[in-house]
Formats: structure tokens, C-alpha cells, sequence
């Protein structure tokens, strides 16, 4: 039986949609399981038809950026709205003794803030619930401002998420950065859409 590929699958579905958070989910979800590439849909997109691929684009240019969900989706479409600079996504943060400290949703590497989208789906439960608190800790020790973000605020009061993160920015642009170093696993298409990334 004749099948479309993932990514051609993906790009007649997300067309026909009008949810913004179900076309996140659906993009981010492939890439993060290695369904199809990045550059497979981002073929798709291009060589498709324009009418409907709005959304698709959005979700797609926040997942080259290193998003891997539908809320980090939004992480990313919030930064974006406010210019926030310096960021890096789903980067990996050592210490200054080479120790993994976390991977945070979003660093602001400038000034050393984490921003992490903590759902009730993935940290209320006992095991994530506790990973959650460990994370946090080792942020605490290494002097690392942490800005917790629920999804659904993300959703319904994004202007609010916003104002918090700048808040927690320039409280962060008072002190010293933290003595601590970022290891990007973005992809390297993504640094040709003007996000700067970790070292």
C-alpha cells in the first residue's frame, strides 16, 4: 500500500488546522521522536502550497530554533515577541568544574536566567515532582535565576509570562553572570534564523 512520507503527512495535516497549539505539538512531536528532519519539512513547506501554511511556518521556524514541544513552541514564539536577546534553547548548562547542572527550556546566556515550562503532565508526578526540585537546586548552587512558566499561561497571558521574564532579566543584569557555561544542541539550520546560541 502506497504511503506519504512523515514529513508530506505532517504538511497536509497541519495545513488543515487552525489550532496553533495542536500544529506545535504535532511538529514539535515528530521532530523530537526522529519521524522525519527538520530540513524534510521545511522542504515541505516550501514546496507546498502557501494558503494554510501559517501556523506550520511558525511551528516550524520554533523548532529550528530548538523547541521540543508544544509549550516550548510558545517559549519560543514569547521570546520572539519581546526581542529577548542572548537566548538559547534546550541547551545544556555545566558548572565551572565541567558538572551538568540542567537543560533549560530557555537560557538567557548574558545575564545566566533559566526559563523552564514546567507542566503538570510531565513534573507532578512523584518522579517528576522530584527530578523538578533536584534541577532546581543545582540552579540555586550554581547562583542561576530560574523563571517557572506554566503552558497554560503561556497560552492565556502571555504578555504576563513576558513582563515576568524581563523582570527576572534585569534583576539577573544587577550581579554577576553565574560561573557556568552552555553546550548548544540546537541545530545548526536554526542558527540561520537569528537566534544566537551557546558556545
Amino acid at each position: 500500500m502506497p504511503l506519504s512520507p512523515v514529513a508530506r503527512a505532517v504538511a497536509d495535516a497541519v495545513r488543515r488546522m487552525r489550532s496553533p497549539s495542536d500544529v506545535d505539538a504535532i511538529v514539535a512531536e515528530v521532530v523530537r521522536r526522529q519521524l522525519c528532519t527538520i530540513d524534510s519539512l521545511r522542504t515541505e513547506l516550501e514546496l507546498g502550497q502557501r494558503r494554510g501554511s501559517g501556523l506550520f511556518r511558525d511551528a516550524l521556524t520554533a523548532v529550528e530554533a530548538g523547541a521540543r514541544s508544544g509549550p516550548e513552541v510558545d517559549l519560543v514564539q514569547i521570546m520572539k515577541t519581546g526581542k529577548i536577546p542572548n537566548v538559547v534553547f534546550n541547551a545544556r548548562v555545566l558548572g565551572a568544574d565541567g558538572l551538568y547542572i540542567g537543560t533549560p527550556d530557555a537560557w538567557l546566556d548574558d545575564v545566566g536566567v533559566a526559563v523552564e515550562v514546567d507542566s503538570r503532565e510531565h513534573h507532578s508526578t512523584d518522579d517528576g515532582y522530584d527530578r523538578t526540585l533536584r534541577r532546581n537546586a543545582r540552579y540555586a548552587a550554581a547562583g542561576i535565576i530560574v523563571v517557572p512558566v506554566l503552558p497554560s499561561d503561556e497560552r492565556n497571558h502571555p504578555a504576563t509570562v513576558l513582563k515576568t521574564i524581563q523582570a527576572a532579566r534585569q534583576a539577573a543584569s544587577q550581579r554577576p553572570r553565574p560561573d557556568v557555561r552552555v553546550v548548544s544542541t540546537t541545530p545548526a539550520a536554526a542558527q540561520q534564523r537569528g537566534w544566537r546560541y551557546g558556545a
